[in-house]
């Protein structure tokens, strides 16, 4: 029977080696994994469909299912337990119930205040002033399980997706390591709290108002925030751009700025105040906003920006009705 002591506290009394499955993707499940181990425990499987996880295993000599793979048989190799991080899947719960401690989860928000996909780019969306990340124990409901640790850290003022996720990255790799001790104490498991129901919860095909739309009459500060929340830093976006039609196309932009505030007497929200090759600057409800990056809804760059557009014209703001019913059947 193996013995481990963690490193990080050797005053800790010395605990059986504990065996785990880690189910999700990207690179913090590979953090994880490789903390697990160094701190004594043995990995039994990774479970995800990503092919450069499977790569990695493969390296790390570690078996790695495909998620129907592994579903279809009868009974994994014996756990204790189930990690489930960048796991965007539900997970079976004859899976989770194989777990003979526990089963759980990373979830890249605070709860019960923000439960589903996508909470990073929600919480810059409702204009929140701090953010976090919970590991919570996985129950049927999903993100409904007891919390067992969470981290809160501050939204900065120009805080957009990518960089709201790169913290929520750190804030995971680090939580790990005090999640394993906790674990690994008397109580273990039986710390975490117990469970509530969700404040929020946001679907994987929820989207802003109007897919993002701009309302040209909202204020300057709302449509900044509006392009930071859907800025992922080229990583891939699921979510939305921010959008506006003109002469009978839609045109995305991938930044949005205010530049100075309207002088009076203001131009009518939605006015085109300025062109150059790299941006276009547009009246807003309190601001001029400048827009650039812009591009089709298919990604294509749009270009020539002086030929597209010309002091004087209005952009199109759609009245609310409309966007609430493109935003139902988004």
């Amino acid at each position: 029977m193996t013995r481990v002591q963690d490193p990080q506290h050797p005053n800790q009394p010395v605990r059986q080696a504990k065996r785990a499955i880690f189910i999700g993707g990207q690179s913090l499940l590979r953090h994880c994994v490789e903390y697990w181990q160094e701190v004594g425990h043995s990995v039994v499987a990774v479970i995800s469909d990503e092919a450069s996880l499977h790569q990695w295993s493969a390296e790390k000599l570690i078996t790695c299912f495909k998620r129907q793979e592994a579903y279809k048989l009868s009974a994994l190799p014996a756990f204790d337990f189930l990690f489930s991080v960048v796991n965007l899947e539900v997970t079976p719960l004859s899976v989770l119930q194989q777990a003979r401690v526990a089963a759980i989860n990373f979830h890249d928000g605070l709860l019960p205040e923000y439960g589903g996909l996508n909470v990073t780019n929600w919480a810059l969306l409702n204009g929140e002033t701090s953010h976090g990340i919970t590991w919570h124990k996985m129950e049927q409901a999903v993100d409904c399980g007891g919390v067992l640790l969470t981290e809160t850290f501050p939204i900065a003022p120009d805080e957009t997706a990518f960089t709201l996720n790169a913290k929520c990255f750190q804030a995971g790799v680090e939580s790990f390591k005090r999640l394993v001790v906790t674990l690994m104490q008397e109580k273990g498991i039986d710390s975490a709290a117990a469970p509530q129901s969700l404040k929020r919860y946001y679907r994987a095909r929820q989207r802003p108002l109007g897919t993002a739309v701009v309302t040209w009459s909202a204020s300057g500060e709302s449509l900044e925030r509006l392009a930071r929340a859907l800025d992922f830093g080229g990583y891939v976006n699921s979510l939305s751009l921010p959008k506006f039609y003109c002469q009978q196309q839609w045109f995305c932009c991938r930044h949005m700025i205010s530049v100075s505030a309207l002088v009076e007497p203001a131009p009518p929200a939605g006015t085109v105040l300025e062109v150059t090759e790299s941006y276009v600057r547009v009246a807003c409800g309190d601001a001029v906003m400048q827009i650039s990056d812009l591009c089709t809804l298919y990604g294509e760059a749009v270009k020539d920006l002086p030929r597209r557009f010309q002091p004087g014209m209005r952009l199109i703001e759609f009245a609310a009705d409309d966007l609430h019913a493109v935003t139902r059947y988004a």
